[in-house]
């Protein structure tokens, strides 16, 4: 094995220290328990850069810094003898508890206090210095009285017979003042490409203190992505731009000659194949992946290169499926039949987690019901922005996520109901479809759980609109369900009434008087409009004061947004303004009044005809001489069919109403009475006037009637 071409670059950060204290009382210090032994210690007339330093039985540590010089101070502690380091006491007169080891030991010392021999003798602030040369890191490599890192990076380009290998290694190694030994870190990726059979091999190497980590990648485009930039950019070194060998390492480490050797190493001199240097890796993946299918003698599919790029099927599934590459992916991921190799054929680029996925939702018997959706759903199911497969691990993420999927247990009427909404978004113009087998998938998990209080659950919808009114309000009863309890908001009497009375609203049919600029045009126009009648229609606004959690997940539920959530929001109150079958969710600020936002239909503004009765809303409640805060905020318990979603919460009297004023930020504002158990006329309402209610019990759920109180029909949603 010969170097075809090499990059390498050393530097050494060290720390020297006299070897003096500023101590006031002298000590002497020793190295071993024989104190007429040698002592690889330097004395303390060396200088600590000298190359050659002149060794003494022990050193002195004394207060002899000078008055006028400004060092660098280092605290040392000095342990009793240990075989990690130069230089021990005897005479311990200080003990601190390390934390850091197991049982928190008490341990002994001596500290000292030594100063920077750089700046003593050079004056400059820096209290280390920078170097290149071999001759002055060997000369404080085992000096005690030295700290210093040493970087070392090389990168290089080796052929041997067909193979060529590249290789980037960056080692590190650190001693303290003091200490024998080194820690040493190290990384290395390294890169070989077989030219004949087309193979090709990652390999990357982490060694931190005692862990080590190696990891191998054969054939793997996503690692071989992620490899590259590693060896081919050089991204960081511990080294400033300001520092004096910052200039040697960029001319030593040449990014561009690097690549040009390589080129020339792997395809010969002078011939690049359009692989461009401003995206160099992305070009060379480019070049690479067709010369590797041409190598390995891989069918491709049309537009098949983004498939070889993020799931390679390995050699064991290519060769046993004549080396077609769409159909030895499927046999790897064990859904190959004919009607998967059509889809995946068709659409190269539709994500496979998700075919894999609808395949696991449709059964043993996927084929009889994929062959039935329309082609046009999985071209607009194509490859989304956060495609999951395109990454160094692809297959093994998807065979693990396969693997540990949760199963379901799916009718055939749900079967052939899913593949009808299928089928409906593909009529639908210009819909996207990305991300709807994920909504099946998340549908049946919260299907199986409301099973446990709602066995008749099924999905009995055929029209997308109606699977998402469904889905949401599937979502809703979650919510609530995971909660445990229904959230009540009280409110005083003359509140409610104030805001929900009805609001009438005049519109004219017509459009305005048009002004044109020639005056006998002008003329015309008004006189063939003169004999006109004007028509109007009367619209009828009902405002709704959003009072529980039922209010909040119904509205957001039927109006496609994220309202449920604002039940917790103790600064604003929410109110839903109906028209016939229209409504614009209104959050107004309890603080001032004012409309922070007012929404239609899936966040959208709301119709123009809304506009005189959302400033007539906005002037009403502004009119409202007191807090519009709710009083109150109170939990129910649930009990469905029979079971009880959650134990009752603690309360020294038992009732099922339960303040939590006392525990969170609803406190109500001052002005606000306070509202007792017996004043309360329904959940949600504070009569004002003195007279007893019965104590609601918990809200039970026996027949699908009081379902569909609770939570609404599809068809209410609709």
């Amino acid at each position: 094995m010969n170097n075809e071409y090499i990059q390498k670059f050393t530097v050494a950060r060290i720390k020297p220290f006299k070897n003096y204290s500023t101590l006031s009382e002298k000590c002497v210090i020793y190295d071993t328990d024989e104190r007429t032994s040698p002592s690889p210690v330097m004395s303390s007339d060396s200088d600590p850069f000298d190359d050659t330093p002149q060794l003494t039985r022990k050193f002195t540590v004394s207060a002899v810094i000078k008055q006028d010089s400004i060092p660098s101070i280092l605290n040392l502690n000095l342990y009793l003898k240990n075989n990690r380091s130069f230089f021990y006491t005897t005479t311990p007169n200080k003990k601190f508890t390390n934390r850091a080891l197991k049982g928190s030991p008490e341990i002994e010392c001596e500290p000292v206090k030594l100063v920077s021999a750089k700046k003593i003798t050079t004056g400059v602030s820096a209290d280390y210095f920078e170097t290149v040369k071999g001759k002055q890191i060997k000369g404080h490599y085992n000096n005690p009285f030295s700290s210093m890192e040493i970087h070392k990076m090389e990168r290089w380009i080796k052929r041997e017979g067909d193979k060529v290998t590249i290789k980037r290694y960056n080692l590190t190694k650190t001693r303290k003042l003091n200490s024998k030994y080194f820690r040493k870190n190290s990384s290395s990726t390294t890169i070989t490409f077989d030219m004949v059979k087309g193979n090709f091999l990652i390999v990357t190497y982490e060694s931190h203190k005692k862990k080590k980590k190696k990891n191998f990648y054969s054939n793997s485009f996503g690692s071989l992505e992620h490899a590259l930039p590693e060896v081919f950019k050089i991204n960081h070194f511990p080294m400033s731009r300001g520092s004096e060998h910052y200039s040697s390492f960029i001319a030593e480490f040449d990014d561009q000659e690097f690549k040009d050797s390589f080129l020339d190493i792997l395809m010969g001199k002078g011939r690049v194949y359009g692989v461009g240097y401003d995206s160099f890796v992305k070009d060379f993946i480019q070049y690479w992946m067709p010369k590797f299918a041409e190598l390995k003698g891989i069918k491709l599919p049309n537009d098949g290169l983004k498939l070889l790029k993020a799931y390679y099927p390995t050699e064991k599934y290519l060769k046993k499926n004549d080396r077609k590459l769409v159909a030895s992916i499927l046999d790897r991921i064990g859904i190959l039949s004919k009607v998967t190799n059509k889809i995946l054929h068709n659409h190269p680029d539709l994500e496979l987690r998700q075919i894999l996925k609808l395949c696991n939702l449709l059964g043993k018997n996927y084929q009889k019901y994929l062959g039935n959706v329309s082609d046009e759903f999985f071209e607009r199911s194509r490859t989304g922005p956060f495609d999951r497969g395109f990454g160094p691990a692809g297959f093994r993420d998807l065979l693990h996520e396969n693997m540990t999927r949760y199963s379901f247990e799916i009718s055939k009427t749900e079967k052939e109901n899913m593949v009808h909404i299928m089928n409906d978004i593909a009529s639908i113009h210009n819909s996207p479809a990305y991300g709807v087998i994920d909504q099946f998938y998340d549908h049946f998990v919260m299907r199986d759980k409301l099973r446990a209080y709602y066995p008749e659950l099924a999905l009995n919808v055929k029209k997308w609109d109606s699977f998402v009114v469904e889905h949401n309000r599937y979502s809703a009863m979650e919510r609530n369900i995971k909660k445990g309890y229904s959230t009540h908001l009280i409110f005083e009497r003359h509140i409610i009434d104030e805001i929900e009375q009805p609001i009438e609203v005049v519109v004219s049919n017509d459009l305005p008087i048009e002004y044109l600029p020639d005056p006998k045009d002008q003329r015309a126009y008004e006189k063939m409009y003169q004999n006109h009648v004007p028509t109007y229609t009367k619209y009828v606004f009902q405002p709704k004061l959003l009072r529980s959690s039922e209010d909040y997940s119904g509205e957001g539920a039927y109006m496609h947004h994220c309202v449920a959530g604002y039940i917790d929001y103790s600064n604003s109150i929410i109110v839903s303004l109906r028209c016939g079958t229209d409504r614009v969710t209104c959050e107004y600020s309890t603080r001032d009044k004012k409309l922070l936002q007012a929404r239609y239909f899936s966040n959208k503004n709301a119709p123009d005809y809304y506009t005189k009765a959302l400033k007539a809303l906005d002037d009403r409640i502004r009119r409202i001489p007191f807090s519009i805060n709710p009083s109150d905020k109170r939990l129910v318990p649930l009990v469905i069919n029979g079971k009880s979603v959650a134990p009752p919460l603690p309360d020294e009297e038992e009732d099922v109403f339960l303040p939590i004023r006392a525990r969170n930020r609803w406190a109500p504002p001052a002005g606000n009475r306070e509202i007792r158990l017996d004043e309360l006329d329904a959940p949600g309402v504070a009569m004002l006037r003195d007279r007893p209610a019965p104590i609601q019990a918990p809200r039970v759920i026996n027949d699908i009637d009081d379902f569909n109180d609770f939570f609404g029909t599809p068809d209410d949603l609709a």
